[in-house]
This record gives C-alpha cells, structure tokens and sequence, in this order.
C-alpha cells in the first residue's frame, strides 16, 4: 500500500533505512527529517518544504558569530605584529617579525584573489611552519600560530558568510557586526597601535567580502569554502544521504540546507526547485552549476553541454532546440517529450536513454553510442544529419532520409538496425588486410558473442564506413574500441611488413594501400578468401619445429615458424634443447614393460594380462616422462621459442604443431605430454620428413568421399577389422570399396582408378625397420608389401586427390616414411604394436569427430585422449596415434573433400548434443539449459529447407552461445560448439 504523507508535519521525523517507495510526501514539512539509507523510488516531492528546523538556524548563526569573533581578534592581532615596524626601541628582531608579517599578509591576499583559497592556505601554513623554525621562541611560536589560525577562522567565516548570504540578511549583518565589533574593540582597547590594528581588521572583512561575493558566484577557485559550507550548513538539516531516489519527483521542493550526498538521483526530477544550489550535492551531477540550472528550468536552448556528465539525469519535456551534447554522458537520462530539434547528439553516449515522444527533427546523430536499452518510441522526427560537419569541399552533412521526410515510426525503424551495429568509420582510406586481422581478432576477445560484418560503405574522399553486427546485449563501446585499437596495431604491423617484403619507399606502400582502398578490390578480396563473418570462425594456424638430429653430447638446435593470419610468410625463432638421452632411455624402460611378450593381437602393446605392480610401476614411470619432457621443454635456451608461441598464438586457437625430424627415437616420443598442449586445447602434434613437396593435381568430380579400404592379414584380429569396416560404413555420403586380402596387382588397378580417391585405410598386421627408415604391410597370411612397390600407383592417386592414408596398425612410421616421399598430404599411423581394441576405438572416435567437421588434428586429438579411459588395461595406449604431416599441404578437413558436399544436419546436431553431454567443465544446470536449445535447433531445423524459421533458429543459437558464455570454465567447449554452429549456419544458409 502506498504511503500518503501529502501535506503533513513530518520536521525532525526518522525514516532511515525505510522503504517508502512510491510513497506521497507533497507539500509536506520535512525540514531535518531523516531519509538516510531510505528507498524512495518513484517517490513524490512535488512542493515539499526541506531543510534546517529553527532551533538549527538559531544553533548556526550563534556559533557563526563566535567563530566571526574570534577570526576578528585574530586579524588585529595580526595587525599588531605588523605594527612592529615601527616599534619605538628600534628592536631589530621585533622590526624583523613585523616586516614578514607585513609581506605574507600582502602575498597571501594576492594568492587569494588570484589562485584560490586552497594555494593560499598552503602557502600560509608552509610559511609560518618556515617562520617558527626562523624566530625560534615565544614570539615566534606566537607569530606562526596567529597567522596560521587568523586565515583558518577567516576562511570557516568566509563560509558563514558564502552560504548565509543566500539564505538571511539577519545572519549576515549578525555574523559581521560579531567579527567587526570584536576586532574594533580589540584594536582600541589592547594594542598601542590602534589605528593601524584597527586597519588591518577593516582591510581583512573587505577580503572576506570579496572571497564570499566570488564564492557565492561559484567561482571554481573558491569551491573547496562552498562545498564545505554546504557540509557545514546541511547538519541538522533534511537527509537524503545514500538514499535510493530513482524517478522521484522533487518539482517547486524548497531544498536548502538538504543533503544529497551518495544519493542515486537517477532520473530524479527537480523542475522549478527553489534553492537546490545551497543543497549539499557532493559527487553528484548536480554539483556543476549550469547543470543544476538545466535541471531546475529545463532550458537548455542553444547552449553548450560538450562532454557534460547529464548520467540520470532528468529532462522531461525540455527545452533542448540546437544544444550541443556532443560527447555528453546521457545514459539512463530521460528525454521524454523534450524538444532537441537540430541538437548535436555526436558521439553522445546514450545507453539505456529514454527518447519516448522526443522532437529530434534536424538532430546530429553522428557515431551515437545507442543500445537496444535506448528508447526511441514514437519519436518525431522528420530527418537527421548523420555528419557534424560536412564532408570535404560540399555541403554534404548525410541527411537522412536523403530526400523527403520519414514517415511515422520510420525514425525508429532505421535506428533499430543501429542498435545492433558497430559503425567504424576510416577517414584515410582503409588496408582490408589490417581490418580482417583485428576483426578475427576482436571475435576471438570476445569469444561466444556473434559478430559479422553488416555492410561495406565508400563514402567518397578515402571515406568508408563498415558496419558490424553484434548481439543486441553486447558492449558495443569495448567492441568498437577494440576495433579500431586492433586496426591500427595491425596497420602499423602490416607497414613494416610490406617495407620488409617490397624494400619499398613510402610512396610505393602508400600505392599499395590504396588499391586495397578500391570498394571492388575489397569485395574481390573477401570473395577470394571467402572470410567467415557469421560467427566466431576459430583460427587455424602452423607450428613448425624443426629438430637436429638427437645428440647425446651436444644440445638440439631448434627452428619455429609459426604461420598466422593467412599470411604466406612465416614468424621465425630460434632455439636450443639439451640432449633428450635420459628421456629416451626412460620411454624405452616403458615400453618394454608394456609389451611383456608377443600374442596374436594386432601386436602385443601392454597386453590385458599385465600385473597390478605392473600397470602401477608403469603409471609412475610415465607421470616421471611428462614431468621430465616439460623439463626438456622448459630449458632456458628453449625459452625464446616458448615466448614467442604464446605471444603469437590463442588457447582458442585450432593449431596444426608440426614436428619435423629424421631420429626416429624424436618420433617415438610421446610429446603431447608437453606442457602447452594443456593450455592450447585444440592443438595436435604430428611428424614430418626433413624434405616436403606438392604435386600437381587433376581430381576428377565425385558426388560422394571415396574410401579405398584393404584389410590385410588379420590373423587373431577378424572381429577387430570387420569392426573397422562397420566404422567406415557410416561415414556420410561415402562411397566404399574393400579389398579382403588383395594381391598386389589387385591393389595396384584399384589405385589406378579413373576416380581417384580421397581415404586409403589399411587394417591388419604391419611392421616398420627399427630405425623407421621403411615399413611392410602384410596383404595376406603369406604376403609382406613395402610400398616403395606401388610408388607409381600411388603417385597417381594422389594426383587424383588421395589426402589420407590410414594404418590401423602396427608400428606405422616406416610405412609413414615410404608415403611420406611420395609427398601425399597426411597419414595416421601407430607409432608401436597395437593392441586390437584400441585400434578400433581410436578409428570410430576418429571418424566420427572427423566426418562431423572437426579438423583432422582436432579430430585425432580428441580420438587420441578417449583412449585413456582404456588405459588401466593398456597403460600408455593413447601415446600411440599420431599424424604424420606433408608441411607444403594445408590440414585437411572433412568438408575440402570433392565429394563431402555440406554436412548432414543429424550428424551437426549429433555433434552439438555430444560435445555438451561429454563436457566436464559446464555445470548440470547450464548443460540441461544447453541440450534442451540444441533439441529447439533440431525441431525448428527438421522441416523443409523452404519452411525453416531462420529468425526462429538464429534464436536459439544465440541463447546457446549465451549459455556457454557464462561458462567462464567451458572456454574451450564454447569454441567447439560454435565451429558446428557455424556449419548450421552454413548448411542453411542463415546469414541471409
């Protein structure tokens, strides 16, 4: 129930901590009533009576009177030791002391009149701290303390005065007489030189006088004597001290001596309030004056608010024609119904801002800072300018609408479409190949929030403007900021780097920008690179270690190229590790203990049987292997290669970590164990040759991926590889052939095949030499093949498109190498035997992840890390996988196929739902709100392609990414979600 208080006697009433929101307090009493801490929303004011009961009043002037007497007594005492000059006895020291007196008198009343009272009081007490030391004694003592003191008291009289002289003539003529008729008594009375005590008193009110007429101006000099004056004045007085009066209404109040100190006046109205300006109004934005008086007349016709602080404020129905607000601060002020016909609203930030009913007609909007918080209801406007000034040598100051007048609501319509945008304006032409870089950049900083580019504009003149899309809830000032900060840094960059690449002059990189500044040459440029805007496309970058050969004497020289940013150069460090012997020898100690002896498995890699002291030496062996590798890794001659990663790659990152070497022993390693695998959790390791080369390629059309699969010997292994080949049957839109226990002319027409193919897959029983130099696959129980034997075959295929080959199978990196100097792009193999069931699991996990768009190195990843959970019965399996990578391709993915087409929904959403189901990091709550919007996605999405509800879709895409968003922990689940979401986007098209 609302409280009515309207009209009643409330003086000297408690309301402190009370919720009276809403409440009616109009025309009532309430001087020295309480509200501290009060809640008083949309509470009503209106004619309220605030301020100071009487018995305060009496209290203030008596204690002003005593204070103007003792500051009286002061000042003739002052006057008597300036009298010392002519002291009859010719006494040097007392001549002395009168001179000082006499020229910090006079300085301190020119620094008074000139620098303000702080300055002056500085100076005073510095000086007489100074004097004390000098005159050391009594008369010292006392000349320091007189001066010091003589300008405290005038200064707390000086306040009396400043603040009184608005509110009663009584006071002032009670407070003077009190000083004047003390110092004259004083002057006539006690001292010898009574005329001359008697004109420094005089002389000493007259600056009092000219202090309180300047404080009384508001002169900023003299702020710190009324602020605190108003402190002074406002005890006992009304109380609204860090009181909550959001959209109350104080309109004709009478508010001397309130205090409003820490009170939230957000949107608090004061229209036609009587003596607001003797309120104290610490920190609030009532504490300018020509913003109190906007707010109490509610005119602000032709004047200048430039980078005013208007937060909260209230101007309701305003007189507000041709104001400059340019980079005024209005948000959550109200407009309503205010006239700011042909104002400047340029760069005004105007967040959750109120407009309802405004007159804007021939408004300056130019980069506003709106928000889907900014109200623009039923706004009349006819037109706006969206350029403060015009543009270059025209009158041209974009006029919108260009001709003609909007029609009713078509203001608001055009302007919602901004709320949605970032506008970046480029003034100087713009180098496209800066912007795209800071853009992928801001869309990784703000990783689970949609952004693409909107439009490309060429206003003329090297003048453009693109617009970005963001979420209507997004921080469109941090993302602009970020923008234009990164455009820049990647600018300057991007200079250096053509000066490097063309050894050119200014000029000459001038020229070069400006044919990217050419709107064709831009629209060109995204269509070659086919730049992914619709959502946060995560960065697919190159790491290459290059490695010297293992040496147990000397350190391993090191080489890093990083490839980022599409940019065909590399970024080069260099380095050095200690010899790896003790590591080697330490891996070998493990592997021979998980391989106890040989049986008729795929090979006998930590066979089922191993004992529990067994599998537990094992675990603490490789636990000692990880620590001892990041060790290696973290060697202070490694260290710039390791600074250097960091710096230039993201944890969001999908880095493809290419390790290039010829010691098989280097290879051998499990080094995912290192340490930055950690942190960067979509990135992969894989092995390389020394030596690289494309070849030249002619792929034949296919409407479907086709797998070439050869099951080999599978001797002890049948079920094993019948396995393998239900996985592969499941693949999407593929085409498979088998080849059961091939002769070596039936594999080699089947590599000859007119139509080429894209998977060659190999399950069976191999074997690759010690030193990993070649390798045999075994095609029947009676027939070993080296591939060095199908060379010309094989070239062929990957001529046609052969991408991947796959070995189930045993101690695959001799066989890796023979492939590998035939240049075709990547192989998986196994490092050491195989146990079986692991085979089968890493190939299902792996095709799953792949055909359902995750990157090859991600895919294996992923497949390489689910084998752990097999590890109490094969300690060290997940070591075994590993990528072997041609460096002159590019990292495969399942969508680069001739024949993938566009991936199958059910298999997006499939993914979707498993990769929210599996995840650790998100808590129940968020993963039960996150699987029920990817079941929304799946039925708005199962209907016909012509019936989908795009906006319906977009939807609960967004609320999903919103979900995993405030998952701080779920960083790297978001990311992985959003590279399916952005094959949905893709598949349908929902960018339009």
């Amino acid at each position: 129930m609302i409280k009515d208080f309207s009209g009643k006697n409330l003086r000297g009433h408690c309301f402190k901590n009370q919720n009276l929101e809403g409440a009616n307090f109009s025309n009532a009493d309430i001087r020295s009533t309480n509200f501290k801490g009060a809640i008083l929303r949309k509470t009503n004011f209106t004619g309220a009576k605030a301020g100071l009961q009487r018995r305060w009043v009496l209290f203030l002037v008596l204690f002003s009177g005593f204070l103007s007497g003792g500051s009286g007594f002061l000042f003739v005492f002052n006057g008597v030791l300036i009298a010392n000059i002519f002291d009859g006895s010719y006494n040097i020291y007392n001549q002395a002391l009168g001179w000082v007196s006499l020229v910090i008198t006079i300085v301190v009343c020119i620094v008074i009149i000139h620098q303000g009272i702080e300055v002056s009081l500085a100076f005073a007490f510095t000086f007489a701290g100074v004097f004390t030391f000098v005159f050391a004694g009594v008369k010292g003592t006392a000349f320091s303390v007189a001066i010091a003191f003589a300008l405290f008291f005038a200064f707390v009289v000086i306040l009396v005065f400043a603040f009184f002289t608005l509110n009663s003539a009584f006071t002032i003529a009670f407070t003077f007489f009190a000083a004047f008729a003390v110092a004259l008594i004083m002057a006539i009375a006690f001292t010898k030189a009574r005329i001359l005590a008697a004109t420094f008193a005089v002389g000493g009110f007259f600056a009092i006088a000219y202090v309180t007429w300047q404080a009384v101006k508001g002169d900023e000099k003299y702020a710190l004597i009324r602020n605190a004056a108003l402190a002074f004045i406002a005890f006992g007085g009304t109380s609204f001290h860090n009181t909550d009066l959001t959209d109350a209404d104080f309109s004709s109040a009478t508010l001397k001596n309130t205090d409003f100190k820490k009170a939230n006046l957000t949107r608090t109205r004061f229209h036609e309030a009587k003596q607001l300006d003797v309120a104290r109004l610490d920190n609030t934005i009532l504490a300018k004056r020509d913003i109190l008086n906007l707010l109490v007349t509610g005119n602000g016709r032709e004047k200048s608010y430039v980078g005013a602080n208007l937060k909260g404020a209230n101007l309701q129905d305003a007189d507000l024609k041709s104001v400059n607000l340019k980079d005024a601060d209005i948000t959550e002020a109200t407009f309503e119904e205010a006239n700011l016909e042909w104002a400047n609203l340029t760069r005004t930030k105007a967040l959750d801002t109120d407009f309802t009913n405004a007159y804007m007609t021939g408004a300056c909007v130019e980069a506003w800072n709106i928000e889907s918080t900014t109200k623009l209801d039923n706004v009349d406007c006819r037109f706006v300018y969206l350029l403060e000034n015009p543009k270059p040598n025209t009158d041209d100051k974009e006029r919108r609408p260009s001709s003609g007048e909007f029609g009713k609501g078509e203001f608001t319509k055009l302007f919602q479409e901004v709320l949605n945008t970032v506008e970046i304006i480029f003034r100087d032409g713009i180098d496209w190949k800066a912007f795209i870089q800071s853009f992928r950049q801001v869309q990784v900083e703000n990783e689970g929030t949609e952004l693409s580019v909107n439009s490309i504009e060429n206003k003329g003149d090297g003048v453009f403007v693109i617009k970005v899309n963001t979420p209507s809830n997004a921080d469109k000032e941090k993302i602009h900021s970020q923008l234009v900060q990164g455009y820049q840094e990647q600018l300057k960059a991007l200079k250096s780097r053509y000066n490097l690449e063309l050894q050119a002059k200014d000029r000459d990189i001038d020229r070069y920008r400006q044919r990217y500044t050419d709107i064709q040459e831009i629209t060109k440029l995204l269509a070659d690179k086919q730049v992914p805007l619709i959502s946060q496309p995560v960065a697919e970058k190159v790491v290459l270690l290059k490695f010297d050969s293992i040496s147990e004497a000397t350190n391993i020289f090191v080489t890093a190229q990083i490839w980022v940013d599409n940019h065909p150069q590399p970024i080069s460090s260099e380095g050095n590790l200690p010899p790896a012997t003790e590591i080697i020898e330490l891996y070998n100690r493990i592997y021979k203990l998980c391989n106890p002896e040989k049986n008729n498995n795929r090979a006998g890699f930590a066979k089922a049987q191993v004992s529990n002291f067994s599998v537990q030496e094992i675990y603490n062996l490789s636990n000692k292997l990880k620590k001892d590798i990041n060790n290696w890794f973290n060697s202070p001659l490694f260290l710039n290669v390791t600074k250097q990663l960091r710096s230039k790659l993201n944890p969001s990152d999908s880095i493809s970590f290419i390790l290039q070497t010829s010691d098989i022993k280097l290879k051998l390693l499990p080094l995912h164990l290192w340490e930055f695998f950690d942190d960067y959790r979509k990135a992969e390791i894989g092995l390389s040759a020394p030596q690289s080369d494309r070849l030249s390629k002619s792929v034949p059309e296919r409407k479907k991926v086709r797998v070439l699969v050869i099951h080999g010997n599978s001797k002890g292994i049948e079920s094993g590889v019948q396995a393998d080949l239900e996985t592969l049957n499941k693949l999407p839109l593929s085409e498979i052939k088998v080849l059961s226990q091939p002769s070596k002319q039936e594999l080699d027409e089947q590599l000859w095949h007119s139509l080429g193919w894209d998977i060659l897959c190999f399950s069976g029983h191999s074997d690759s030499k010690e030193d990993g130099s070649t390798g045999v696959i075994e095609i029947s129980p009676s027939e070993q093949l080296s591939l060095k034997y199908l060379k010309s075959a094989l070239t062929n295929a990957i001529g046609k498109g052969l991408q991947l080959a796959i070995f189930n199978s045993c101690k695959g990196l001799g066989i890796a190498q023979d492939l590998a100097e035939l240049h075709i792009p990547q192989i998986i193999v196994m490092r050491q035997p195989v146990p079986d069931e692991v085979a089968q699991v890493f190939l299902k996990n792996f095709l799953e992840a792949f055909a359902n768009g995750k990157s090859l190195y991600n895919g294996v990843r992923e497949a390489r890390q689910k084998l752990e959970g097999l590890e109490d019965r094969y300690p060290c399996a997940s070591w075994l996988p590993v990528i072997c990578q041609n460096p002159a391709e590019v990292p495969l993915k399942w969508s680069q196929f001739p024949g993938a087409g566009k991936p199958q929904l059910k298999n997006l959403l499939t993914q979707l739902h498993r990769l929210i189901e599996e995840d650790y990091t998100i808590t129940a709550d968020a993963q039960t709100e996150a699987l029920e919007q990817v079941q929304l996605i799946s039925e708005a999405l199962q209907i016909q392609d012509e019936l989908v509800d795009k906006k319906q879709v977009k939807v609960h895409i967004r609320l999903l990414r919103g979900i995993l968003v405030e998952q701080p922990a779920a960083a790297a689940l978001s990311s992985e979600v959003n590279e399916v979401l952005a094959e949905v986007y893709r598949l349908f098209d929902l960018n339009k």
